[in-house]
């Protein structure tokens, strides 16, 4: 089992509750930090490294500079132990 910081919990539940959309970075900013809250210029990409380490590197998507998706596929397969 995998445990995952509260930060990441937050970014996978934005992109889970969502699966085909696609997030942009200030969107998954916003469910990952406070409104008062810094945040280095990076923070989304290491959080989705990790995420990608710890579920599979396929899990979540990147679309090319536009933002993170996870894979409405992947999210209904009952047999992929991901989404739900």
């Amino acid at each position: 089992m995998e445990i995952l910081s509260a930060r990441e919990f937050a970014l996978l539940q934005a992109l889970v509750g969502r699966p085909g959309a696609i997030l942009a970075r200030h969107e998954l900013e916003e469910c990952s930090y406070g409104w008062n809250e810094e945040m280095e210029n990076k923070v989304i990409d290491v959080l989705i490294h990790g995420l990608r380490r710890r579920l599979g590197a396929t899990i979540i998507r990147n679309d090319g500079g536009g933002g993170w998706m996870v894979d409405k596929r992947k999210c209904n397969d009952p047999g992929s132990g991901t989404c739900r």
